[in-house]
């Protein structure tokens, strides 16, 4: 096999990682920590709504930015499925424990996002190319942004909290099994590879 997308660099801090687009990578992951005393610290149910919508633009913004600007970076590999991981891990975990989210459904896509870091980590110690996230596991990780503040606007007893909270709770479901099937398809490529 090729060698690993870190060895194409020979570091990465070097001028070609510092770009704009890892700026808002960077964005990104101080608005997930944001997102989570938001909601721990100060049950801030509207301005928590505002950032996870920022962490979605920014995951939308550094993505496109990188590739119609020519920035593509190995940093940037590197730290925009960090970025994804620790928002999915940090927005759902900090649900589940305010209560916003069902425990068993936070549990199921915790489990998703650790085997998927452990088929990241096994293509890195097999020296292999990152596999391309596919359209599947894209749109199921949309649907799950999407889900989640509809946690938020669905807490409380009224029929309106009642219909949000199964909306999201539909739509999470779906999504997490569309990103099962994805994931899936993304450890059979990194362990049945020679």
């Amino acid at each position: 096999m090729g060698e690993g997308y870190l060895a194409e660099s020979n570091s990465l801090l070097d001028g070609n990682n510092i770009t704009l687009p890892n700026f808002i990578t960077s964005i990104r992951i101080l608005l997930v920590a944001v997102f989570s005393l938001t909601l721990l610290a100060f049950d801030a149910r509207v301005a928590a709504v505002v950032v996870l919508m920022g962490i979605g633009i920014t995951d939308f913004l550094d993505g496109f930015l990188a590739r119609r600007l020519g920035q593509v970076s190995n940093l940037g590999k590197l730290l925009d499925p960090v970025a994804d991981r620790l928002a999915i891990l940090v927005c759902v975990s900090t649900l589940a424990a305010t209560s916003f989210m069902p425990l068993p459904l936070a549990v199921v896509v915790l489990a998703r996002e650790l085997l998927i870091s452990i088929s990241a980590v096994a293509m890195m110690l097999k020296k292999m190319k990152l596999v391309e996230v596919s359209f599947l596991g894209k749109a199921a990780t949309f649907g799950l942004y999407l889900s989640l503040p509809l946690f938020l606007f669905g807490y409380g007893n009224s029929g309106f909290a009642n219909v949000t909270t199964t909306t999201g709770e539909v739509l999470a479901t779906v999504s997490v099994i569309g990103m099962f099937i994805a994931t899936f398809n993304y450890a059979r490529e990194v362990f049945v590879r020679k």
